[in-house]
Protein backbone atom coordinates (compact mmCIF):
# COMPACT_ATOMS: atom_id res chain seq x y z
CA UNK A 1 0.00 0.00 0.00
CA UNK A 2 2.57 2.26 1.30
CA UNK A 3 5.01 1.95 -2.59
CA UNK A 4 1.81 2.68 -4.81
CA UNK A 5 1.64 5.79 -3.66
CA UNK A 6 5.39 6.50 -2.96
CA UNK A 7 6.46 6.44 -6.46
CA UNK A 8 3.89 9.37 -7.78
CA UNK A 9 4.88 11.32 -4.84
CA UNK A 10 8.76 11.11 -6.03
CA UNK A 11 7.86 12.12 -9.53
CA UNK A 12 5.76 14.80 -7.92
CA UNK A 13 8.81 16.37 -6.22
CA UNK A 14 10.96 15.92 -9.25
CA UNK A 15 8.44 17.66 -11.77
CA UNK A 16 8.60 20.85 -9.23
CA UNK A 17 12.11 20.92 -8.71
CA UNK A 18 12.14 20.79 -12.09
CA UNK A 19 10.17 23.41 -12.77
CA UNK A 20 11.42 25.49 -10.36
CA UNK A 21 15.11 25.19 -11.82
CA UNK A 22 13.99 26.53 -15.25
CA UNK A 23 12.09 29.01 -14.47
CA UNK A 24 15.69 30.64 -12.39
CA UNK A 25 17.30 29.12 -15.54
CA UNK A 26 15.00 31.65 -17.85
CA UNK A 27 14.86 34.66 -15.60
CA UNK A 28 16.29 37.87 -17.01
CA UNK A 29 19.20 38.96 -15.39
CA UNK A 30 20.06 42.24 -14.33
CA UNK A 31 22.85 44.38 -15.29
CA UNK A 32 24.02 48.10 -14.31
CA UNK A 33 26.25 49.82 -16.55
CA UNK A 34 27.55 53.49 -15.26
CA UNK A 35 30.20 55.40 -17.07
CA UNK A 36 33.02 54.47 -14.33
CA UNK A 37 31.91 50.99 -16.40
CA UNK A 38 33.73 52.49 -19.33
CA UNK A 39 36.58 53.48 -18.35
CA UNK A 40 37.76 50.53 -16.24
CA UNK A 41 40.14 48.24 -18.06
CA UNK A 42 41.53 44.86 -17.20
CA UNK A 43 45.08 46.66 -17.60
CA UNK A 44 44.52 49.84 -15.35
CA UNK A 45 46.13 50.22 -11.54
CA UNK A 46 44.29 52.24 -9.70
CA UNK A 47 46.65 54.93 -8.00
CA UNK A 48 44.22 57.01 -6.61
CA UNK A 49 40.46 58.25 -5.71
CA UNK A 50 38.85 60.49 -3.80
CA UNK A 51 34.90 61.68 -3.24
CA UNK A 52 35.63 64.78 -0.57
CA UNK A 53 33.79 62.93 2.36
CA UNK A 54 34.94 60.12 5.16
CA UNK A 55 33.57 56.93 5.56
CA UNK A 56 31.75 58.42 8.24
CA UNK A 57 30.34 60.94 5.34
CA UNK A 58 31.66 64.00 6.63
CA UNK A 59 32.94 66.42 3.99
CA UNK A 60 36.90 66.12 3.63
CA UNK A 61 39.47 67.89 1.81
CA UNK A 62 42.00 65.76 3.02
CA UNK A 63 45.36 65.88 1.71
CA UNK A 64 44.30 68.81 -0.86
CA UNK A 65 45.60 72.12 -1.21
CA UNK A 66 43.06 75.40 -2.59
CA UNK A 67 44.12 78.80 -4.39
CA UNK A 68 41.37 80.25 -2.75
CA UNK A 69 38.23 78.85 -0.35
CA UNK A 70 36.15 76.04 -1.19
CA UNK A 71 32.85 74.24 0.01
CA UNK A 72 30.81 71.73 -0.38
CA UNK A 73 27.65 70.71 -1.97
CA UNK A 74 25.17 68.17 -1.51
CA UNK A 75 24.47 67.99 -4.89
CA UNK A 76 26.34 64.65 -6.19
CA UNK A 77 26.59 62.38 -8.84
CA UNK A 78 25.18 58.71 -9.18
CA UNK A 79 27.13 56.87 -6.16
CA UNK A 80 28.70 59.76 -5.52
CA UNK A 81 28.28 59.73 -1.74
CA UNK A 82 26.39 62.86 0.38
CA UNK A 83 29.07 65.72 -0.76
CA UNK A 84 30.94 66.96 -3.68
CA UNK A 85 33.19 69.41 -3.69
CA UNK A 86 32.12 73.60 -4.57
CA UNK A 87 34.08 75.80 -6.17
CA UNK A 88 33.75 79.53 -7.42
CA UNK A 89 36.08 81.38 -9.95
CA UNK A 90 38.54 83.66 -8.79
CA UNK A 91 39.06 86.98 -10.00
CA UNK A 92 40.82 87.89 -13.12
CA UNK A 93 43.80 86.54 -13.97
CA UNK A 94 43.95 84.62 -10.25
CA UNK A 95 42.12 81.18 -10.87
CA UNK A 96 40.57 79.31 -7.98
CA UNK A 97 41.91 75.60 -8.11
CA UNK A 98 42.12 72.73 -5.61
CA UNK A 99 44.92 70.56 -6.01
CA UNK A 100 46.45 66.73 -5.49
CA UNK A 101 49.98 66.40 -4.81
CA UNK A 102 51.01 62.45 -5.70
CA UNK A 103 54.34 60.89 -5.31
CA UNK A 104 54.98 57.66 -7.91
CA UNK A 105 57.96 55.43 -8.40
CA UNK A 106 60.08 56.44 -10.81
CA UNK A 107 59.61 55.58 -14.46
CA UNK A 108 57.48 55.91 -17.47
CA UNK A 109 53.49 56.05 -17.11
CA UNK A 110 50.80 56.51 -18.94
CA UNK A 111 48.51 58.45 -16.89
CA UNK A 112 44.20 58.71 -16.80
CA UNK A 113 42.84 61.37 -14.22
CA UNK A 114 39.13 61.01 -14.71
CA UNK A 115 36.67 63.38 -12.65
CA UNK A 116 32.81 63.97 -12.48
CA UNK A 117 32.11 67.17 -13.02
CA UNK A 118 28.61 69.62 -13.05
CA UNK A 119 28.69 73.51 -13.52
CA UNK A 120 26.09 75.77 -12.07
CA UNK A 121 25.09 78.73 -13.35
CA UNK A 122 22.40 81.12 -14.52
CA UNK A 123 21.04 81.10 -17.95
CA UNK A 124 23.27 84.72 -18.81
CA UNK A 125 26.02 82.99 -18.07
CA UNK A 126 27.24 78.95 -18.89
CA UNK A 127 30.09 78.77 -16.60
CA UNK A 128 33.11 77.10 -17.32
CA UNK A 129 35.55 74.61 -15.43
CA UNK A 130 38.87 72.48 -16.15
CA UNK A 131 40.50 69.38 -15.03
CA UNK A 132 44.30 69.59 -14.95
CA UNK A 133 47.17 66.52 -14.74
CA UNK A 134 50.25 68.79 -13.82
CA UNK A 135 54.32 67.62 -13.76
CA UNK A 136 56.16 69.53 -11.00
CA UNK A 137 60.07 68.50 -11.68
CA UNK A 138 62.15 69.60 -8.96
CA UNK A 139 65.83 70.09 -9.49
CA UNK A 140 68.95 72.01 -7.79
CA UNK A 141 69.41 73.98 -11.28
CA UNK A 142 65.09 75.47 -11.82
CA UNK A 143 62.59 76.16 -8.95
CA UNK A 144 59.99 73.97 -8.91
CA UNK A 145 58.64 73.81 -12.40
CA UNK A 146 55.47 72.80 -13.67
CA UNK A 147 54.03 71.47 -16.57
CA UNK A 148 50.53 70.76 -17.65
CA UNK A 149 50.59 67.56 -19.53
CA UNK A 150 46.91 67.19 -19.78
CA UNK A 151 43.91 69.69 -19.27
CA UNK A 152 39.94 69.32 -20.29
CA UNK A 153 37.57 72.62 -19.88
CA UNK A 154 33.96 71.61 -19.28
CA UNK A 155 30.68 73.47 -18.96
CA UNK A 156 28.10 71.01 -18.63
CA UNK A 157 24.93 71.41 -16.12
CA UNK A 158 24.66 67.63 -15.44
CA UNK A 159 26.80 65.40 -14.17
CA UNK A 160 29.36 64.30 -16.12
CA UNK A 161 32.62 62.19 -16.23
CA UNK A 162 35.42 64.20 -17.72
CA UNK A 163 39.31 62.89 -17.92
CA UNK A 164 42.57 63.12 -19.34
CA UNK A 165 45.15 61.43 -20.05
CA UNK A 166 49.29 61.82 -21.04
CA UNK A 167 52.41 59.55 -20.53
CA UNK A 168 55.18 60.86 -18.93
CA UNK A 169 58.43 60.01 -17.22
CA UNK A 170 58.91 60.17 -13.14
CA UNK A 171 62.43 60.87 -12.50
CA UNK A 172 63.58 61.52 -8.52
CA UNK A 173 61.53 64.56 -7.07
CA UNK A 174 58.56 64.46 -9.70
CA UNK A 175 55.46 64.56 -8.65
CA UNK A 176 52.21 64.41 -10.44
CA UNK A 177 49.38 67.11 -9.29
CA UNK A 178 45.79 66.88 -10.42
CA UNK A 179 43.64 69.80 -10.44
CA UNK A 180 40.16 70.88 -10.23
CA UNK A 181 39.46 74.28 -11.10
CA UNK A 182 36.51 76.85 -11.52
CA UNK A 183 38.89 79.22 -13.41
CA UNK A 184 38.26 82.58 -13.36
CA UNK A 185 35.87 85.66 -13.87
CA UNK A 186 36.14 89.38 -14.03
CA UNK A 187 32.13 90.14 -13.58
CA UNK A 188 30.00 87.31 -13.54
CA UNK A 189 30.31 84.21 -11.00
CA UNK A 190 29.04 80.62 -11.39
CA UNK A 191 29.40 77.29 -9.58
CA UNK A 192 31.93 74.08 -10.01
CA UNK A 193 31.23 70.75 -8.45
CA UNK A 194 33.42 67.86 -8.56
CA UNK A 195 33.35 64.53 -7.31
CA UNK A 196 34.80 60.87 -7.55
CA UNK A 197 38.16 61.69 -8.44
CA UNK A 198 40.56 58.94 -9.78
CA UNK A 199 44.13 58.09 -11.14
CA UNK A 200 44.61 55.22 -12.90
CA UNK A 201 47.94 53.86 -14.50
CA UNK A 202 47.11 52.37 -17.86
Amino acid sequence: MKSRYYLPTSLLALIVLFSACQKTANAPQVQTFSEDDALTNATSTLIYKFSFETKDHDTSFKGWTGTLSHSFSKDVPPNGGLWSLQLYPGWLPRQNNAEHFLKLDTGKYRLRFSCYTKVQSNSINSGIGYIRLIKQSISTTTNNSRKTLAETSFSNHDWQLNQVTASTTIKPGDVIIIQVSAGASELVTWSTLFDKVKVEKR
